[in-house]
């Protein structure tokens, strides 16, 4: 132990001492070897009230008379052996020391009543220097890596300051700051002092006595050369706990020896835990007006959300401030493979690459990152506009994505000495803490300020919120489907039953009007034989168009049996009919690669693909038909004329092709060719026809999972791209 204490290890119950500092023997006038076979009653006059007091509390200070009026502070408390004891010397104090003590209750309530935390600090180390009178007084703030920064001093050596210095994080080891954590000030009068050894009974091993609790226990050696080096002989070290972790420090030091008093000392911890709760107030004030703040801008993105159908156009909203909503400076808003940018960003494939790279990394819903660069090196490219990320997945569904960039915040820090060169080796061999605190300046680069927790939990906050609106809206139109669903059942049976009602009296009107021109030719002149001609092409038309129509309506009805379809054999079948049944229509039939096997169902996919060929024979005046059919893999989508549309959202399907070489279809009518019963052309031109076959393939394609449109150069040929699972 330092040799300005007495200790003292007690067995529990009957107070038999176990261990002792050397020096007792000077305190007790006995050798310490004797008082090694003693109790502390034994030792200690009118000690009667130890047992007492001991039951009562955990912990027991008294002050003792030993011997001719000399004075003593008692201190017990527990230890894994029983109790420990410290002893010391009572001191009279100086008149400025008196003078502070006899203020601290207005200093305490000044600190409680401060709600600016740099004033906090600044105030609280100078009335530390008036209380400990201490040459210096350093206030030293941990970062995110456990490294300290002076962030208040107080000081008479104007030449050498320290403020705005940073330390690194090796110059306190872990298990120090797990004493710190737990226990109170350190307090190291004279470092040049030489340690007391602990003597103790045969039975207990000296190694083994733990002294983490006791204010009187030695220094490390390398402790004591480091401030050594620094100029310093005497120091306290107060721990600021803020919300229950270790927030910083408050280091005094004395360029010689320094003693302070028990009351003192006592005023100092005090005065350092009243700090650090005034110091959780600032810091929980100042996070509470934040985090209420980006609720607020949360509160009002959800409000928006809730009147709009469409996410995305809430979002980009410059007025909802969707960077402010965690303090961002950039944003890309990922939604079915598209991106919209906000503010300052990579581009729009560098966010690509980003969100690909994010996809085998990340499996969380939120992951951020203040050194981008770091974990994904390409991000060096642009490090200035985006050193720090922040990824919120909304919908792998719909490949929905945030990403939250953070420009770069170039640091210049100030280190007290070189932080790569902590320790030195001496001449015999030995480790030793570095000798120089001279300022050593880094810059470091590729770093934006991090994600608080407050802003995380605020996008997962915005997530859930998304999530919620999508979900109500998905109920609601469950209830709308549901509804479509019974008027789709409805119409389709009324479709069905007035087809069969219609095709009753219209067979009757085809008949009548075969016999009056049978039976009746020469009654009725050539114009009335021209008129009922004209009616039995109606009565064949009309009849058309309700076998169109009940074919339509069925296909709503028929449950498609998807199995294992081989393309090419199909197709292979259907050319062959169409061929015989169409030995006028020469034509040939390209594929530029056997076509592959799909999951189906054959019969619509034959109706499918025996619409479009049957479409490019009829609409073709060329001298020689030629049509081609072939696929396209999603590895392949890339090489499509720029003319194609990029439809982004088919995934992982193939992308099939009906191409002829016909009179093709003029601009203005390609949205309209898939309505039910359209024609673009006369009744009569190219064969004739309902307008319902091109309707009748956009259903087959929508029911297996796919959609389908068309690219047309007039008067050259006419292009059927469709996408099925």
């Amino acid at each position: 132990i330092q040799p300005h204490g007495y200790l003292l290890i007690l067995a529990p119950e009957t107070f038999q001492i176990l261990a002792a500092s050397e020096n007792v023997s000077e305190l007790f006038d006995q050798p310490t070897e004797q008082i090694l076979t003693a109790s502390l009653t034994d030792l200690v006059a009118d000690s009667d009230w130890i047992p007492e007091a001991i039951a009562s509390q955990d912990s027991i200070r008294k002050v003792i008379e030993l011997s001719d009026h000399q004075f003593f502070y008692l201190n017990l408390f527990p230890h894994p052996l029983g109790w420990l004891c410290e002893i010391e010397s009572v001191v009279e104090e100086s008149h400025s020391a008196l003078t502070v003590v006899g203020n601290l209750q207005d200093v305490l309530e000044t600190l409680l009543a401060t709600e600016d935390t740099q004033q906090l600090l600044e105030y609280s180390s100078e009335k530390l220097a008036q209380l400990t009178e201490f040459d210096r007084v350093l206030v030293y703030r941990f970062d995110e890596q456990e490294n300290g920064g002076v962030v208040a001093e107080q000081t008479q050596n104007e030449a050498a300051r320290y403020l705005g210095l940073h330390f690194p994080a090796s110059d306190i080891p872990e298990v120090v700051r797990d004493m710190y954590r737990e226990g109170p000030l350190r307090y190291v009068p004279d470092l040049t002092a030489p340690f007391v050894p602990i003597l103790a009974r045969p039975d207990i091993e000296v190694s083994s006595l733990d002294l983490s609790r006791s204010i009187f226990r030695s220094v490390d050696s390398c402790c004591v050369a480091y401030h050594q080096h620094m100029g310093v002989w005497s120091f306290i070290v107060i721990p600021l706990i803020v919300n229950h972790e270790l927030w910083g420090l408050i280091t005094l030091h004395h360029p010689e020896a320094q003693y302070l008093s028990l009351p003192r000392r006592e005023a100092t911890f005090l005065l350092g835990q009243v700090l650090s709760l005034a110091l959780t107030n600032c810091i929980n004030a100042e996070k509470l007006a934040y985090e209420t703040d980006l609720k607020r801008l949360q509160g009002e993105l959800i409000e928006a959300f809730s009147k709009s159908d469409k996410f995305e156009e809430v979002l980009i909203q410059p007025n909802l401030q969707l960077l402010d909503l965690v303090r961002a400076q950039g944003a890309a808003l990922c939604l079915n493979n598209g991106i919209t940018l906000i503010g300052e960003t990579p581009d729009a494939e560098q966010v690509f690459e980003l969100l690909r790279w994010a996809q085998t990394q990340v499996t969380e819903f939120v992951y951020s990152t203040h050194k981008l660069s770091e974990v994904y090196p390409p991000a060096v490219d642009y490090q200035k506009k985006a050193s720090g990320v922040l990824l919120l997945r909304i919908s792998e569904s719909q490949n929905f994505s945030i990403l939250w960039f953070r420009v770069e915040e170039p640091k210049q820090v100030d280190w007290a000495g070189d932080p790569n060169e902590p320790f030195y080796l001496t001449d015999d061999g030995q480790m030793g803490p570095r000798r120089s605190f001279a300022r050593w300046r880094e810059m470091i680069q590729g770093t934006s300020l991090p994600w608080l927790d407050s802003e995380i939990e605020n996008a997962l906050g915005l997530r859930a919120a998304i999530s919620g609106i999508a979900l109500r809206r998905v109920d609601e139109l469950a209830q709308i489907n549901q509804e479509l669903e019974r008027t789709n059942e409805e119409l389709a049976s009324f479709a069905y039953a007035a087809s069969h009602d219609l095709k009753e009296p219209l067979r009757g009107i085809y008949n009548y009007t075969t016999f009056l021109i049978e039976d009746y030719t020469e009654v009725l002149d050539e114009g009335g034989v021209e008129r009922m001609q004209a009616l039995l092409r109606l009565t064949r038309r009309m009849d058309q168009l309700i076998d169109a129509l009940l074919k339509f309506s069925q296909m709503r009805q028929l449950e498609c049996t998807f199995k294992p379809v081989q393309l090419q054999r199909l197709l292979d079948n259907s050319v062959e009919m169409m061929r015989m049944s169409r030995l006028e229509t020469p034509f040939e039939m390209v594929y530029p690669r056997p076509l592959p096997e799909i999951s189906g169902d054959a019969v619509l996919l034959n109706e499918l693909f025996s619409n479009l060929i049957s479409n490019a024979l009829k609409y073709n005046d060329s001298e020689s038909i030629v049509i081609e059919i072939g696929y396209i893999t999603p590895e392949e989508y890339e090489q499509l004329p720029q003319s194609t549309p990029q439809r982004l959202n088919l995934q992982s399907r193939h992308l099939f092709y009906v191409k002829d070489n016909g009179i093709g279809i003029r601009p203005r009518h390609l949205q309209s060719i898939f309505r039910l019963f359209k024609r673009l052309h006369g009744r009569d031109r190219y064969g004739g026809g309902t307008g319902a076959g091109l309707t009748i393939v956009k259903k087959i394609v929508e029911r297996h999972g796919g959609e389908i449109w068309v690219d047309s150069i007039y008067g050259k040929g006419t292009t059927f791209w469709f996408a099925l699972t």
